[in-house]
């Protein structure tokens, strides 16, 4: 992945260009969703005035988990965001693959009340019958790629009919390239990307604005300084770096910051 992502950053440098000017624009800026805003270790309170105070940043779409050792709790926490934040805010709802199929199939069809815009990485990720079964059996969008690490699996997944939302990443799968194979392969089954991210906003801003079926990035106000050409949403959306490369430089002072020694 560190490989080919480098060999495109030198591809983008030689004509002094950014990444998605390289492999073509698709759309002039990319939404954000904000998921620093619904973590299980928060209590009610926390969680709805945090989510509140997204919203009022401009942003239009936030995540929260689920998967809280009574299932109960979620339910309550998701109810107080939706009514907080009204019926026209995305709630994207992650439960980082903690539920049984049965856990899903029950806490998936009442947590549909609210209307979540996907529910992400219910099951073992290893366990694409699972997903199947859930996503014919729910009616909210399955949303999978996190814990899935090559082009294989998200074919399987999209072949057998068990995914919605594919969540490629690309700094998990082989880099840039298989990034660009499997959004391309989801495309021909009429699916959308969200990739999944940590803190490479930079990259995959100018992954998503290259890409027709690609839409919004995962913003993490985690680590940015780490970069050497940030990227911050402003009211809900990214602007595209003008900085030429893939967005994948690092700091000399971040790396003698966070370096940690084996």
């Amino acid at each position: 992945s560190m490989v080919d992502m480098d060999l495109w950053a030198i591809l983008c440098k030689s004509p002094g260009m950014p990444l998605w000017k390289v492999l073509g624009c698709a759309k002039a800026k990319v939404e954000a969703y904000n998921r620093h805003g619904g973590w299980l270790s928060w209590t009610l309170d926390e969680l709805v005035e945090n989510t509140r105070n997204l919203v009022r940043e401009g942003y239009n779409a936030v995540k929260i988990k689920v998967g809280s050792p009574h299932p109960e709790d979620d339910y309550e926490r998701l109810k107080a965001v939706r009514d907080a934040v009204g019926s026209s805010v995305k709630v994207m709802i992650d439960a980082n693959t903690k539920w049984d199929l049965e856990t899903a199939l029950r806490w998936g069809r009442k947590l549909s009340d609210m209307d979540p815009y996907w529910l992400e990485e219910p099951l073992n990720p290893l366990d694409i019958n699972g997903h199947r079964e859930l996503r014919s059996r729910i009616q909210t969008p399955i949303a999978v790629g996190e814990s899935i690490h090559n082009k294989f699996t998200f074919r399987d997944y999209i072949v057998s009919g068990a995914v919605d939302i594919v969540q490629v990443d690309a700094t998990k799968v082989l880099g840039i390239t298989e990034w660009i194979e499997i959004t391309n392969l989801a495309e021909a089954f009429n699916l959308s990307v969200y990739p999944h991210t940590n803190i490479q906003q930079p990259l995959h801003v100018q992954l998503v604005a290259s890409a027709r079926n690609s839409h919004v990035v995962e913003h993490v106000p985690w680590l940015l300084d780490v970069w050497k050409h940030p990227v911050q949403p402003e009211n809900g959306y990214f602007a595209l770096p003008e900085a030429p490369g893939a967005g994948t430089e690092v700091k000399e002072s971040a790396i003698e910051k966070y370096a940690v020694e084996i």
